[in-house]
């Protein structure tokens, strides 16, 4: 490294001690702990809020920065990340940056297709604040009881003398008087705020990062689950987390067990996606009614609901082994882009097992749907339903278990984890089965993470305990690999497929 070099380092690292606010990277250790004052506006129409314990995170970078300092290098050469934090420690005079920040993404309960989304931090003084928001270019809109500003069309900020909200609202067609009822509403302090009340105790553990879940302002049907938590640190490579998920009642009978077999190495898994619940479901029509937030479309319904109705339902498993190709059909005149897609299409080759009390039921079930032709009777009792001519699916009942699968040798395949609960994804796996070179190499350089895993630990009651891991980038360091992802990946990959996504 030459001396330039060095110096160039040396200044960045005097920037980054001032922007990360070395007070918030000594505060007894890292334990110092104050509740942020948003927290108790944080909207009850909340669909999903994200909650940075920024102190603790804070002190986490310094200490990476300092300590591991050459896979800091890359984010502190890159002009726009350096441009970014620049435009962070211009935010951290107007707002406290040493606490808390929250992301919040909301639900009008009045008209479910209005959703807007909102950032909320404490501030240190009014005025600074008004001298930022023009800065960045919100001009006064109304002034009243709580004064606000406005950016375009559909950013809006607003405060008082504890908070700023800056909101983003994604229906564009709402009146401005429905707008500012949203925005004052999100400024009002709510004492009975049950979202900042169930986030509170797991910041108050530490943990750095906490995401709640509102799950009642997602679907339009009741939903068994009460909200759930996540809550989670970065550890060398990865980010570790634990979840509750809180029912409306006492789940303790429907998942007996929860074997953890933590010497079972799941890179080992040649497939890339592997779930596993055991249960018992006296009704398995529930699964449905009860633990989907969202309502699947009919022609699934059509199949499981008449299968699952009044049967004993005791365990399912989902194995992806394989990518298959199959026809995605466009128009003549769809984008080249498109077409290229459809000439690459490709959908799992997996197993699924449903274990169930009435088999013969099943069986009846599919004969029935075998007269109706829209399935057809194979060897080996397997009934065939074929998508188009390279994609096939397989019924069949085979001891007691619901089997559909893409390729029958397989139906008695999935992996032995040891685990009664999990859930497994490898992405290294997923890109290894895409159809060419091309597409691999693209997801291979898209890739925000090796691998994930959840698994559950028990039941206390109405909550279940989950644990997890989710490794970014192995032998990188988690924290950094997540800052590089949201200020400099993410944005960049999401202007690369705008145009595709707009053409779907």
């Amino acid at each position: 490294m030459s001396f330039f070099q060095k110096v160039k380092i040396i200044l960045q690292v005097l920037f980054i001690c001032g922007l990360f606010l070395l007070n918030a990277a000594v505060y007894q250790k890292y334990n110092y702990f104050a509740p942020a004052r948003h927290l108790s506006y944080i909207p009850k129409t909340t669909v999903l809020s994200i909650t940075l314990n920024t102190n603790k995170l804070n002190g986490g970078a310094f200490y990476n920065f300092l300590y591991k300092n050459e896979e800091f290098k890359p984010l502190l050469e890159d002009e726009e990340f350096i441009k970014t934090l620049r435009q962070l420690f211009k935010v951290s005079q107007a707002i406290d940056i040493t606490n808390q920040l929250s992301i919040f993404f909301t639900n009008n309960s009045s008209k479910k297709n209005f959703r807007f989304a909102g950032i909320l931090c404490d501030i240190t003084s009014s005025d600074n604040t008004i001298t930022l928001l023009e800065k960045e270019g919100f001009k006064q809109n109304l002034k009243g009881e709580k004064t606000v500003y406005r950016r375009n069309e559909s950013q809006y900020a607003i405060f008082n003398n504890e908070v700023v909200a800056f909101i983003h609202f994604k229906d564009s067609t709402y009146s401005i008087e429905e707008k500012l009822v949203a925005l004052k509403s999100v400024i009002t302090e709510n004492s009975e705020n049950k979202t900042g009340k169930a986030i509170l105790p797991y910041l108050e553990k530490g943990n750095q990062v906490v995401v709640y879940s509102l799950p009642e302002n997602i679907s339009k049907y009741p939903v068994w689950m009460e909200y759930f938590v996540a809550c989670g640190n970065f550890k060398d490579d990865a980010f570790e987390f634990d979840i509750d998920l809180k029912f409306q009642k006492d789940i303790s009978s429907y998942f007996p067990e929860h074997k953890v077999n933590t010497d079972f190495n799941f890179d080992n898994i040649d497939g890339y996606l592997y779930f596993k619940s055991t249960l018992h479901a006296t009704n398995a029509t529930l699964l449905l009614d009860k633990l989907s937030f969202i309502k699947l479309n009919d022609s699934i319904e059509n199949i499981f609901r008449p299968v699952l109705h009044n049967q004993l339902a005791k365990g399912i498993e989902f194995y992806c082994y394989n990518l298959n190709k199959a026809e995605l059909k466009v128009k003549e005149d769809a984008p080249f882009e498109l077409k290229i897609l459809s000439q690459n299409f490709v959908l799992p080759a997996f197993d699924f097992r449903l274990n169930c009390s009435n088999p013969k039921k099943i069986d009846t079930l599919l004969f029935a749907y075998k007269k109706q032709n829209k399935i057809i009777q194979a060897k080996d009792n397997w009934f065939l339903w074929e998508r188009d001519q390279h994609y096939k699916v397989y019924f069949g009942v085979k001891n007691d278990w619901l089997n559909i699968t893409t390729e029958p040798s397989r139906s008695d395949q999935l992996p032995e984890t040891g685990y009664s609960n999990v859930f497994y994804f490898n992405s290294d796996n997923f890109n290894n089965k895409l159809p060419n070179m091309q597409f691999r190499m693209v997801a291979d350089e898209k890739k925000y993470f090796d691998s994930f895993l959840v698994y559950a630990t028990g039941a206390s009651r109405n909550i279940l305990h989950l644990k997890g891991k989710l490794v970014l980038k192995r032998e990188h360091d988690g924290l950094i690999e997540s800052l590089d992802i949201m200020f400099l990946r993410a944005p960049r990959d999401l202007e690369i497929v705008k145009p595709l996504l707009q053409m779907l």
